[in-house]
């Protein structure tokens, strides 16, 4: 499978109201790629980017940039390098907004992890499918998805 095929259609805002921010991911292992990605989503021609890593986060004033490198990796792996990613984003949130978090009470954190983690995994597997049934390497009745210990 080519792995330098790029998916980037996952952008949204989280509640207005609540979180008046903006998202875009982009799956990708080419970084000039990313950068102009990146550049045309904020308007910003001088974009600064992090090196390549697995994953990393790019913030923007509200704009929150987030890249996955396409690695043959399990489910779980990138369950969790999507939750450590969005972990960052929160904090990025809550110091953007200001004092949205509370310490002794840490509900609305962990459910903003838990709905940035969801939507952006639940992209990646709609991806992923999409890709293997394009070269034929899923059959009907068989995980898309690698098996854990593979």
């Amino acid at each position: 499978m080519d792995k330098k095929v790029t998916m980037k259609s996952l952008n949204f805002t989280l509640e207005p109201d609540v979180y008046p921010v903006f998202i875009d991911v982009i799956f990708t292992n080419d970084y000039e790629e990313r950068d102009e990605f990146f550049k045309k989503v904020t308007g910003q021609k001088d974009l600064q980017t992090r090196p390549p890593s697995n994953g990393s986060l790019h913030v923007y004033e509200n704009h929150f940039l987030l890249h996955f490198e396409i690695k043959d990796y399990s489910l779980s792996q990138y369950a969790g390098l999507i939750a450590h990613e969005a972990t960052h984003t929160s904090w990025y949130i809550e110091r953007e907004l200001g004092d949205m978090f509370d310490n002794n009470i840490q509900e609305p954190q962990c459910y903003l992890i838990q709905y940035l983690t969801q939507n952006i995994l639940f992209k990646w597997m709609e991806h992923l499918e999409i890709r293997l049934q394009k070269y034929g390497l899923l059959d009907e009745g068989n995980d898309a998805i690698k098996k854990e210990g593979n």
